[in-house]
């Protein structure tokens, strides 16, 4: 069965994580987990391919900007990101895009109170 996660929810989850920290690599909580693999994913620029150096550099500023609380590296992010189907990639690594993959796990839709947020 898909899991369903609105915007609004993983938007105000993803300040929460932010804010408080989840330990160190990523979080236990499997919908927290796919709260912030599903943020870094809309934090890169759609519909475009990286190579593995320019993807660590996107992700590491990423994990930046959203605080020193994370205890977070950007390898493990990138693996992350790949194994739940967030991303795809070449086999040798030399080229990333992003993915829908993720989407037999989990959907995240807009609600109601997205349109108030």
């Amino acid at each position: 069965m898909t899991e369903t996660i609105s915007t609004f929810e993983a938007e105000r989850r993803l300040r929460v994580l932010a804010k408080s920290g989840f330990g160190a690599g990523l979080p236990r909580r499997r919908n927290d987990r796919w709260i912030l693999l599903f943020s870094a994913r809309a934090a890169l620029p759609a519909g475009e391919r990286w190579n593995e150096k320019t993807l660590n550099e996107l992700l590491a500023a990423w994990i930046a900007r959203l605080g020193g609380r994370l205890e977070l590296d950007h390898v493990t992010l990138r693996r992350a990101l790949i194994d739940e189907g967030f991303l795809e990639r070449v086999p040798d690594g030399s080229r990333y895009w992003t993915s829908t993959g993720y989407e037999r796990y989990v959907r995240f839709v807009a609600s109601g109170s997205d349109a108030q947020a």
